[in-house]
């Protein structure tokens, strides 16, 4: 299974580095996409299987499941110009009609003792059971409804 995490930022590299060095994804089926070169080199550097790109229409073209690793005000200028397929899981928040899960976890993801907040719409168990294998490579996870999602993020995604 082929796996895009869009952003090479502080969390987005923190969960490739998470992810590569997990047992659920082979480096090869990691694609991170960013507009900054370096930031994308870099990981690659330690993750020399990863696929990298500037461009994140072609990340997510071959992806099952996209992460959106971006700070809240860049998503409406990122997912505006993509085009999804509805058999894609999305993990963070669009309009789209397919599985969405919004998941938050922490700096702590990289020595695999995050705990990861998910809150999720139009999904069914199977699609939940995915989403946790997938963070739970880094840590713990907690599922909560959307409402408490915000609140509870701030208590525990900047700190451990």
């Amino acid at each position: 299974m082929k796996i895009a995490i869009i952003g090479a930022g502080h969390i987005g590299s923190a969960i490739v580095t998470c992810l590569a060095q997990g047992h659920l994804y082979n480096e090869k089926d990691i694609i991170v996409s960013n507009p900054n070169i370096d930031k994308l080199e870099r990981l690659q550097e330690h993750f020399p299987a990863i696929h990298i790109t500037t461009d994140n229409q072609q990340a997510i073209s071959e992806a099952e499941v996209i992460v959106l690793a971006i700070n809240p005000w860049k998503v409406d200028e990122v997912l505006s110009p993509l085009r999804f397929s509805r058999t894609q899981i999305l993990a963070h928040l669009t309009e789209a009609e397919m599985p969405i899960f919004r998941a938050v976890p922490n700096m702590a993801i990289t020595e695999r003792s995050s705990l990861t907040l998910i809150a999720s719409r139009g999904t069914d168990k199977e699609y939940q059971q995915l989403i946790k294998q997938i963070f739970e490579e880094g840590g713990k996870c907690l599922f909560l409804q959307e409402k408490q999602l915000d609140t509870t993020s701030a208590l525990t995604s900047s700190g451990i």
